[in-house]
């Protein structure tokens, strides 16, 4: 039996939907369009099916039904989704931060990019090796909204199906929306949807594209996680479909199910039979999520700052992110504190209070990354080692990076075994205190950016490096040997007599116990003022981009607001998205909750 709850919710938005979205006759215009043979890409093997047909809520009879007009054979990219290494430097950059957030120096088309920014851009890219669904989900639907204009990427394309993989704006616009999925108000914004169940998420969509919204959808399995644009929600019998395009799967409709009674979620990718297999692509409330357009406003506050608050407190919340560039990895990570370990690429184990895990989307059903919120408030001391699995079995690089404000960025790198276990880790004492070290017969590569400046230090399985950092933002970085004994530390200041960016390269001399260091200045990299210009275009002028929304000082009282400024936060504290339009109606849902993992 159907739930009434759900039917109640959303026929009154339906009236409505059926005037915005043109259904009846319209829509069987644009049903004709997906019965032609869809349209793939040299990037993907082999052929699509058809697909199912656009919704038709003509054929209704009073039951919820809605489609927006999407249509991805017109609206969709004509090449698939695909896993590589990203290319964001210094221009996406600053089109996601604005300028003073990533460039320590220059104007005009050069910049010397933070050290802490280029260490986070780094592992972006290397997270797009899992795909970049999300980047594609996000532009394919401001595209359709008309927030971006096609002809601005590219003036001889007529639709987004006819854009071009190879042209640098589309592949440097795709990617920067990928990168938006990191940001706080994006954060914020899904994770408050993921408290809904199943049938609460397609009522909250029916309401949401009634009033012409854009959203995508994240769902979540134990092959990663993957984002996809919904364009309608009706009834197949007893189920509920959310008709949806998704960029794995190019010119086609695909739906996913969801079963009212069990508040159950079903994809069978790229099938037209909702019975057929889905390979893991199911679940319940959590594991489905959307993310409204209006999030990702343009520039964003940073999960990094040039000018960290001073003193080890200064910010609640450690966020550890797991990337390989290896584009068959899923890159994950074991917890381990209280004596218990978890493992968080395990999508069926519940972490602990405070600790929260967001599968990176981006999924090519391949590969995948990890980002883990920590609660210091709540979680006093951790271990947490970066894991890999390869479907191969072979060695692979995996990259770990701990970030928080009021203390440098630290990123390790190494090369994991080709048995999956785990190689580079943290642990993480309630002063803030920082161990790095590694397992067995695993040497890595340790970055410590702080300020203007980044020091590398090799690191061998027999020696562990401590960084603390005092009030006045110094590190003192330490050297330990197997047995625990100290063998040196070394500082690295977050500022330089002339205020340039500086390299570092440290070594250990074992038979002087000093530490040998060579230097070198930051270079100032080109940017690609047109491309900054097409993005101010396309997103406007955006908050202040001269704000530091990393430091204390500009940090709203309430610990609760997300987004920087209490005059974006909603005055009903139990809606989370900035906007009452699209939080759900339902009053017995707290799905505006903002968990407090938010703030970096």
């Amino acid at each position: 039996m159907r739930k009434s709850r759900f039917v109640r919710r959303i026929v009154p938005a339906v009236v409505m939907a059926c005037v915005l979205a043109g259904c009846g006759s319209d829509s069987a215009d644009t049903q004709d369009a997906s019965e032609e043979t869809p349209l793939t890409s040299e990037s993907t093997e082999g052929t699509f099916a058809e697909g199912y047909p656009l919704p038709d809520c003509s054929e209704a009879d009073g039951e919820p039904c809605i489609f927006n007009g999407f249509d991805p054979s017109i609206d969709g990219f004509g090449f698939a989704n695909w896993g590589d290494t990203g290319v964001i430097g210094v221009t996406e950059m600053i089109a996601l931060f604005g300028r003073k957030k990533v460039c320590a120096s220059g104007t005009g088309d050069k910049c010397v990019m933070y050290p802490a920014a280029k260490q986070w851009a780094d592992q972006v890219n290397e997270a797009m090796a899992g795909g970049h669904c999300e980047g594609m989900a996000v532009l394919s639907t401001r595209l359709f909204l008309g927030d971006d204009a096609i002809d601005e990427l590219d003036p001889n394309a007529g639709a987004t199906i006819e854009l071009d993989p190879s042209d640098r704006n589309v592949i440097s616009a795709i990617e920067m929306w990928f990168a938006t999925q990191y940001l706080d108000p994006v954060v914020s914004a899904y994770k408050a949807y993921q408290k809904l169940t199943p049938t609460e998420i397609a009522s909250a969509l029916i309401d949401g594209l009634a009033d012409g919204s854009g959203y995508t959808i994240g769902i979540y399995s134990e092959d990663g996680g993957h984002a996809v644009t919904p364009l309608g929600v009706g009834f197949v019998g007893d189920q509920v479909a959310i008709s949806i395009y998704d960029n794995n799967y190019p010119g086609t409709v695909q739906r996913i199910m969801i079963d009212p009674d069990q508040e159950t979620w079903s994809y069978a990718a790229g099938t037209t039979e909702p019975s057929a297999p889905t390979g893991g692509w199911e679940g319940g409330t959590g594991t489905i999520e959307l993310t409204p357009m209006e999030s990702r406003a343009l520039p964003a506050p940073a999960p990094f700052s040039e000018k960290r608050g001073k003193g080890r407190n200064a910010a609640k919340n450690q966020t550890v992110l797991v990337t390989s560039p290896d584009t068959q990895t899923i890159a994950g990570a074991v917890l381990a504190m209280d004596g218990v370990s978890y493992d968080l690429s395990d999508p069926k184990v519940t972490p602990p209070t405070g600790v929260t895990v967001r599968p990176i989307r981006g999924d090519t059903l391949t590969s995948g990354s990890t980002v883990v919120d920590i609660d210091t408030d709540v979680v006093a001391d951790y271990t947490i080692t970066a894991t890999t699995e390869n479907p191969s079995g072979a060695t692979v690089p995996v990259t770990i990076s701990v970030d928080s404000v009021g203390a440098p960025r630290i990123m390790m790198r190494a090369d994991s075994p080709s048995d999956g276990s785990g190689v580079a880790r943290f642990s993480v004492d309630d002063s803030g205190l920082v161990v790095a070290d590694t397992t067995d017969d695993t040497s890595a590569e340790v970055s410590i950016a702080n300020g203007l400046r980044e020091s590398t230090f090799d690191l061998d399985d027999e020696n562990s490096l401590s960084i603390d950092t005092d009030e006045d933002g110094v590190a003192t970085v330490s050297l330990f040997d197997e047995e625990g004994k100290e063998l040196g530390s070394f500082e690295i200041d977050d500022e330089t007599e002339d205020g340039s960016v500086v390299y570092s390269d440290v070594e250990y001399d074992p038979e002087t116990g000093d530490f040998d260091v060579t230097e070198v200045d930051g270079e100032a990299e080109e940017v690609d003022t047109d491309f900054l210009a097409l993005v101010d275009e396309l997103v406007g002028e955006g908050p202040d981009q001269g704000v530091d929304e990393g430091t204390e000082e500009d940090a709203p009282e309430d610990e609760g607001v997300d987004e920087g400024t209490e005059e974006d936060a909603p005055e009903d504290e139990g809606v989370d998205e900035g906007t009452e339009e699209d939080a759900p109606e339902d009053e017995e849902i707290d799905s505006g909750q903002v968990d407090e993992e938010e703030e970096y």
